[in-house]
């Protein structure tokens, strides 16, 4: 099993157990985020802190959030994670398909990318 795989396991068991911010202590300083869309949250973040606000942000903007793992593909310096989303805002819910990119290095992210196979879905509810 690589150090990559070790990595994205203990992260993914952190994040669909629902603590994103236990999530936080898996990115290096300088990870950079690159949230696919057109909506409020959508854009690149640079840096921890930054991609910290917009987990703040984005986990704020609904009213409960869940991420379901379907599969986590690894090598030695990437991760590819297939997962459902379920959130729920204003009596109005949604479950969007995804694939999240994550580059690993020296123990930590460094870079990932967020994309929903429904992307106009994510951007009507998350607008």
């Amino acid at each position: 099993m690589t150090e990559t795989h070790e990595v994205m396991r203990a992260y993914l068991d952190r994040i669909t157990a629902g603590d994103f911010q236990g999530a936080m202590e898996f990115y290096a300083d300088d990870v950079v985020a690159h949230v696919g869309g057109r909506n409020p949250t959508s854009g690149v973040y640079d840096g921890k802190a930054a991609f910290g606000q917009y987990l703040a942000d984005a986990t704020g903007m609904v009213d409960s959030l869940r991420i379901e793992e379907h599969d986590l593909l690894t090598s030695d310096a990437h991760a590819v994670v297939l997962n459902t989303m379920h959130a729920e805002r204003g009596g109005t819910t949604l479950g969007s398909d995804r694939v999240v990119v994550y580059h690993v290095a020296d123990g930590k992210i460094s870079e990932l990318w967020i994309i929903d196979a429904d992307q106009a879905a994510v951007d009507e509810f998350m607008s």
